[in-house]
């Protein structure tokens, strides 16, 4: 049987602040994460290398202009394809000969700005990648349950947004922790 990665993707903005870094260190560490991807580091290219020391990851590449940081150790081979702009596809390889795919998402605001998007992960469906995990910043919502405050969630965003999870034959997988993951204090 062969032992799970333990991965987390995290829309962090900042970091390469203090103290986002003691708490990234913290939860790598205790959790023994061998895989970080974070989205929207709100930090230069030249702190990527300065991360990736302190949190003790052998290996770190930014991607789609620097808006995906990817952190990883050495028993683990990834290769990467930047597509939509949106999207950084990675295959990893195990030392084991087993891989997965997983494509990191950080999606524009707007309905129009994500369709490039939806069609690039389409495209990676129609690949048949194999194993694929997708995670990331979407920047909409499936279902109105998914949001509290501010005005009402578009319609038509969740509409091709589903339209995209079904087209590419996603399931969502069961989440463990806190029900909303982001608030600006008005909405979440």
């Amino acid at each position: 049987m062969l032992n799970p990665i333990k991965l987390v993707v995290w829309n962090i903005r900042g970091a390469s602040r203090k103290d986002s870094l003691r708490y990234l260190k913290k939860i790598c560490t205790h959790n023994k994460i061998r895989l970080l991807v974070l989205l929207e580091p709100m930090s230069d290219s030249p702190q990527l290398e300065v991360v990736r020391r302190f949190l003790g990851f052998d290996k770190a590449v930014g991607a789609l202009h620097n808006k995906v940081w990817v952190f990883w150790f050495t028993e683990l081979s990834l290769s990467f394809r930047e597509l939509a702009d949106q999207l950084l596809h990675m295959h990893i390889f195990f030392a084991s000969g087993c891989s997965i795919h997983l494509s990191a998402v950080y999606a524009r605001c707007s309905r129009v700005g994500r369709r490039d998007l939806w069609t690039a992960l389409e495209g990676l469906a129609g690949e048949g990648v194999g194993p694929w995990l997708v995670a990331g910043d979407f920047n909409v919502i499936s279902n109105t349950e998914e949001r509290v405050g501010g005005s009402p969630a578009n319609a038509r965003n969740m509409e091709e947004f589903n339209d995209a999870i079904g087209n590419c034959s996603l399931s969502e997988v069961p989440f463990d922790g806190a029900l909303f993951t982001w608030t600006n204090g008005r909405v979440w």
